[in-house]
């Protein structure tokens, strides 16, 4: 059985390797110039050019011809597609065409619900429950009993590019911006959600440890964390939380809409 997932789930590259994960590749564009997600534009470098920018960058979707491609691969194995939140981008949709003109019943596609390390915890799962001897039809019922629980939270510097970016309407980003205060988003129901706020970083971290311990971690299954520059209040974070677990950087495709700054977490609710 073999898993297919998109790049804005923030898997390192090395460690989708690792698992045998296949990663197909979104795209970043800063006008005419198109960058593949964590391959043409290393991710510090990203951020240094977001922040530089005069304009917003353009994403890419994964397009149908990309799935079909890597179905072509894997004509004798079952196939799970686990994808970011279709409310957040078409890549979900162009798997299920794909699947369709594919003419195969050992496809099956499950959409994430969420994007970014809250997507990579599902393929995690996945991959664990691969290796175990699971098949791609019992994998997908776990997956989907477990999304409600999933839970993203993150602190970004503003809310700007999600607003430019039509992640969040223009009313919910000027509530975060109300005294210069830090907001705290949440990805609920595949969807990005202005959900607190706080005076200054270490307030919104704190904040955001409070949400976590409204519902705790399931200490049986994976966490993780991420950041789009700021190690040090990622690490802060986990100090706060009191849970260890990987941290990453966020990818391309996905910092485009967060903006450098952004710390988040995401963990399994018990």
């Amino acid at each position: 059985m073999h898993i297919i997932v998109d790049s804005t789930c923030d898997l390192p590259l090395e460690e989708a390797r690792a698992l045998g994960v296949s990663v197909l590749l979104l795209k970043v564009f800063f006008g005419a110039e198109g960058y593949r997600d964590k391959v043409d534009l290393a991710n510090e470098a990203f951020f240094e050019r977001l922040k530089q920018s005069a304009r917003m960058p353009t994403t890419s979707m994964a397009t149908p011809e990309d799935f079909r491609e890597e179905f072509d691969r894997h004509p004798n194995e079952e196939i799970l597609v686990i994808t970011i939140s279709s409310l957040l981008s078409g890549t979900g949709q162009s798997a299920y065409i794909a699947k369709n003109d594919a003419g195969r019943s050992d496809i099956l596609v499950v959409d994430s619900g969420s994007v970014s390390i809250g997507h990579a915890l599902l393929i995690r799962v996945a991959a664990r429950l691969r290796d175990e001897g699971m098949g791609a039809q019992r994998i997908a019922e776990e997956l989907e009993l477990l999304k409600p629980r999933l839970r993203v939270y993150a602190v970004i510097d503003t809310l700007k590019y999600l607003v430019k970016g039509g992640r969040l309407s223009g009313a919910q980003g000027a509530l975060g911006t109300i005294l210069s205060l830090k907001p705290i988003i949440a990805v609920r129901d595949g969807k990005v959600t202005n959900v607190d706020r706080a005076r200054g970083s270490k307030g919104a971290l704190r904040r955001l440890g409070a949400l976590v311990e409204k519902e705790p971690a399931d200490g049986d299954l994976p966490v993780a964390y991420a950041h789009a520059g700021d190690r040090e209040a990622m690490g802060e974070l986990m100090r706060i939380v009191g849970i260890e677990g990987p941290g990453v950087w966020l990818g391309s495709v996905v910092g485009a809409h967060t903006g450098p700054g952004a710390v988040a977490m995401a963990y399994f609710a018990k």
